[in-house]
């Protein structure tokens, strides 16, 4: 399929929908990093052009992405940002100085990179998909702009992944917590998903990693041994005293980065506090190796008007707050949960949607002792996947089988939300970032 002149946005966000992989590609494994590094070679490797910061990991990516990309913009750095799946509209994917792309833009930058699309569909691979294609122009674009750093967030694993073509020896990468999530892909057990997640360190680099899990822990060092990488453990005892008040969290730092050690941050709980004891001490790292200027008191203002949508996102509305969090693995909702239970020794009203092929077991069984009730709905992806979310009526039987009762399934969202809303007291939409960029739109209507 090829795209024709004259280019609209609408046109170009038309055809980009139309390449989103199904069935069998959704996970194209090594043909489609194949195509990918077929399609950067065709644009001459933008993505070699600039300093990297790639991150990897099951939960906290996109969170520790949003985070340095924030600390070192407000220190006067160019930064570029990319980040998946976006909540409300494509241009969230590719950010300069973390304000999405203009439509201008986003409309140039794809004029650019098509005839490398057109090239590289002519290839042994085939035609790239959505993913690869908005990843390309995100590449192209930090390029153009002449970033001083870019953070790419990966789509999925790591090892295999489509951001996993820069090759600089001076990238850093980035671990976050890793837990079982997309198993059908990486596989069943940690040391293995850990295994994809860890294909992204390149020889003789620096990894930066939250010390967690032992297995974890054990193949992470395996894998940087592999490659001649240095490996630095970030240790989460070194947060102390986490303190949820007025809808921001307070911590201290047992031994100071950057000499900071007591931080307020509006990204609440002890996770948040991971990803930005993680981003600080990458960008320690950084302070001493590219010589930056990182003034600790722009830092502070930073953290605390730093904002990442869907993501413990509190919002105010007539009927109440409704806290947004899209919680969609085991791992996630535990963070939830927790930080949950800070907030507030209160019970819940929730809604939940949970994208199909998720545990949705595993994920309810920890809302249950939170929950004074749950309405469950459910959403559409359309062509990016076949399924959409797990049926809210097949939530509902679990939840009876699991003797938990106060639960209804209403599959409209607007009706769903109209019924959370009538209830009085703490309220919660989770289960998905799908879910919440939907929940968002009705909200904002």
């Amino acid at each position: 399929m090829t795209i024709q002149p004259p280019l609209s946005f609408p046109k170009i966000i038309h055809f980009l929908e139309a390449n989103i992989a199904t069935g069998g590609q959704l996970f194209p494994g090594k043909a489609g990093l194949k195509r990918m590094q077929l399609l950067m070679a065709n644009l001459d490797n933008p993505q070699e052009t600039y300093q990297t910061i790639h991150i990897a990991g099951t939960s906290g990516k996109g969170s520790t992405a949003t985070i340095i990309s924030s600390l070192l913009m407000a220190n006067g750095y160019h930064t570029g940002l990319t980040i998946s799946p976006h909540l409300w509209e494509i241009r969230e994917r590719i950010q300069l100085n973390n304000q999405f792309i203009s439509e201008k833009e986003f409309i140039k930058i794809f004029q650019k990179i098509t005839p490398a699309i057109n090239k590289t569909a002519q290839g042994p691979f085939g035609h790239p998909s959505y993913f690869e294609m908005l990843l390309a122009m995100a590449f192209q674009y930090f390029s153009d702009q002449k970033v001083d750093y870019a953070i790419i967030e990966t789509g999925l694993g790591g090892l295999l992944d489509g951001t996993n073509v820069i090759k600089n020896k001076n990238k850093i990468s980035v671990i976050t917590k890793i837990g079982k999530d997309h198993t059908q892909i990486l596989g069943n057990t940690l040391a293995k998903i850990t295994k994809h997640k860890a294909g992204i360190i390149n020889s003789a680099s620096q990894v930066f990693t939250l010390k967690q899990n032992p297995t974890v822990n054990q193949v992470l060092i395996h894998s940087a041994k592999i490659f001649h990488a240095k490996i630095q453990f970030i240790d989460p005892s070194n947060i102390n005293k986490i303190n949820i008040q007025n809808d921001l969290s307070s911590f201290q730092l047992k031994q100071p980065i950057l000499e900071i050690s007591d931080i307020t941050t509006n990204m609440v709980g002890k996770h948040q506090a991971e990803n930005i004891l993680l981003a600080l001490s990458v960008l320690d790292y950084l302070k001493s190796r590219d010589h930056l200027n990182l003034n600790s008191r722009i830092i502070l203002k930073q953290l605390r008007q730093i904002h990442f949508p869907g993501r413990f996102e509190i919002q105010t509305t007539s009927n109440g707050k409704i806290i947004c969090d899209g919680a969609h693995n085991p791992q996630k909702m535990s963070a939830l949960v927790r930080t949950l239970q800070n907030y507030s020794k209160e019970q819940y009203h929730f809604l939940v949607a949970i994208k199909n092929g998720k545990d949705y077991q595993k994920i309810l069984l920890k809302i249950f002792p939170l929950a004074k009730s749950i309405i469950f709905t459910e959403f559409s992806l359309g062509q990016e996947n076949n399924h959409g979310s797990w049926s809210a009526t097949k939530l509902v039987e679990f939840c009876q089988k699991s003797n938990y009762k106060n639960c209804i399934a209403i599959q409209n969202q607007a009706l769903a939300l109209k019924e959370l809303q009538a209830k009085s007291g703490l309220k919660v939409i989770t289960g998905s970032l799908y879910l919440i960029g939907a929940i968002t739109r009705i909200l904002l209507l």
